[in-house]
């Protein structure tokens, strides 16, 4: 008798591990966030440390829109008050990567004409920059009117910047954008020339703990179909 319960227990155990194994390997290639390839039909890649000019992606499926922010700015020169907006929204593309689209409004009644449009955080992920010269075939956007003339990306990688030769007063930006191999997008933070620090959206990776907790609860679920089985 004690035998065979000894061969019970064991086949249960084999059981309980068989169904356990699958749920870890699932649960540990979640954690392992992978690092898809960025892509635009037209685009300039810029890593840290480096520069470039983004050329028109005129004519891109821009995927499909996930959020959309929109905030006022302004900021103070010696010329006066200069204020706008700046909208931003996150498509997801084909393939799962994420692209940060941007585009600024000048007030008719701004002082001064808007030279740059600095986005963060990027540290970590792979960008590249372009423009849409077609901002209306872009959902929640319309066309602008100035390109940028250059972006750049901070030697930490955290920044992208793109450069104007000046967004006057009552004239937008051509929409610009950051393609990245990011998956997932939470709060960020945009500016436009000098002015204070603005929500926006920047890629991310998944909190660690939320994979924890959904792979305990596959743990539970394996181990209950295992004593079914028995």
């Amino acid at each position: 008798m004690t035998r065979t319960m000894r061969r019970v227990s064991n086949r249960e155990g084999t059981a309980a591990r068989l169904h356990i194994f699958p749920i870890l390997a699932f649960t540990a290639a979640l954690i392992v966030v992978p690092q898809a390839t960025a892509g635009l039909l037209a685009s300039c890649a810029l890593a840290p440390g480096t520069s470039c000019l983004p050329p028109d992606d005129m004519g891109d499926m821009p995927g499909t829109l996930l959020a959309t922010q929109l905030d006022p700015f302004s900021f103070t020169t010696s010329g006066g008050i200069t204020h706008g907006a700046i909208k931003t929204e996150v498509f997801r593309e084909t393939a799962g990567t994420l692209d940060f689209y941007y585009i600024i409004f000048n007030a008719p009644d701004s002082a001064t004409s808007v030279m740059r449009e600095t986005d963060l955080n990027f540290s970590g992920w792979a960008t590249s920059v372009a423009f849409r010269s077609d901002g209306s075939n872009v959902p929640g956007f319309v066309n602008g009117n100035i390109p940028p003339s250059s972006a750049d990306r901070d030697a930490s990688g955290s920044t992208v910047e793109f450069n104007f030769s000046g967004v006057p007063p009552n004239e937008r930006s051509r929409v610009v954008i950051v393609s990245t191999n990011a998956l997932y997008f939470g709060l960020g933070t945009t500016m436009v020339d000098s002015s204070g620090p603005l929500a926006t959206f920047e890629p991310t990776v998944p909190e660690p703990g939320s994979f924890i907790l959904f792979g305990s609860g596959l743990l539970v679920l394996a181990v209950g179909r295992g004593r079914l089985a028995r």
